[in-house]
Parts: structure tokens; C-alpha cells; sequence
């Protein structure tokens, strides 16, 4: 390359610096009247936005295959329930004994060991993602019978 050329690119790279420096400046928020700031990331938030999807769609895979599972103990409880003349302890039993059928928990706890573990396992994105899923409420009513013997002190 010869000097003039190497004279063009350096004049073209600084007048692009300047221009991108100028539009910069030129960036003011209409509200405030302030500039913008300039070298802020949004890849933070997009990776927690991204994780919250994640966790969701997780969650909703796991309430949909857990289904046939959590119908199955559900109606074990309230058999239980029923036979035992309205022991919670009965009821929250007769959930917890196996269904044959994988349950929301057994997916949950399937993909978190292939992997596919969000954060700490225990997002508020995953739970709204299991209940929301079609018919999840079954899995919510699980998590609420244990929530109540929790509550009320029931071994």
C-alpha cells in the first residue's frame, strides 16, 4: 500500500470515529434533555429475560407431560382423604405415593439432572410455567395441599 492510500483509510477511519462520537453526542433523550449514555450493555438483562423464558417453557413441559401423573396422585389424595375420614396426612400420602406415570416433580427432576436446570431450580417463572401449562392446576392443587399441611403443622 502506498502512503496516499494509507492516508485515505486513516482519514476515513477518523472521520468515522468522529462521526459516530458526534451522533453520540447528538443522542438526547427527549424527556429529560440529558444524552444518552453512551457503552451500556443490555446483554445482563436480555440473559435474565432470556433465563425467565427459559424457565417458563420448562416449567410448562413439565406440567404438561406431569399430568397424567399428578391426576393420578391427586385422586390417590382424595381417596386417601376420604377412606381416612379427612387426614390431611392421608391426603398429602396418598399425593406423595408413586403413580406409575411420571409426575410434574419426576419431569422436573429428569430435566434438571440432563441438564437443563434454571438458576437454582426453584425460578417463580418455572412454577407459573408448570400451573399455567393445560392442566397444570392440577399440579398447583398438589403444591397447595403441602403448602397447607405445611401451614397448619400437620407431620
Amino acid at each position: 500500500m502506498n502512503t496516499l492510500e494509507e492516508a485515505f483509510l486513516q482519514s476515513a477511519a477518523a472521520s468515522l470515529v468522529v462521526e459516530d462520537t458526534a451522533q453520540a453526542k447528538a443522542a438526547v433523550n427527549p424527556r429529560t434533555g440529558k444524552p444518552f449514555p453512551t457503552g451500556v450493555s443490555l446483554e445482563p438483562a436480555m440473559g435474565a429475560v432470556a433465563e425467565t423464558v427459559g424457565a417458563a417453557a420448562k416449567g410448562a413441559a413439565q406440567g404438561f407431560v406431569g399430568l397424567p401423573g399428578d391426576i393420578i396422585a391427586l385422586a390417590r389424595g382424595v381417596y386417601e382423604l376420604g377412606r381416612s375420614g379427612g387426614d390431611i396426612d392421608a391426603f398429602v400420602a396418598g399425593l406423595e405415593s408413586k403413580t406409575g406415570l411420571p409426575t410434574t416433580e419426576d419431569v422436573k427432576k429428569f430435566l434438571d439432572e440432563a441438564g437443563l436446570k434454571m438458576g437454582t431450580g426453584e425460578s417463580p417463572a418455572e412454577t407459573v410455567g408448570e400451573v399455567a401449562a393445560p392442566g397444570g392446576y392440577v399440579a398447583g392443587a398438589k403444591k397447595a395441599a403441602r403448602a397447607v399441611k405445611k401451614m397448619t403443622g400437620a407431620k
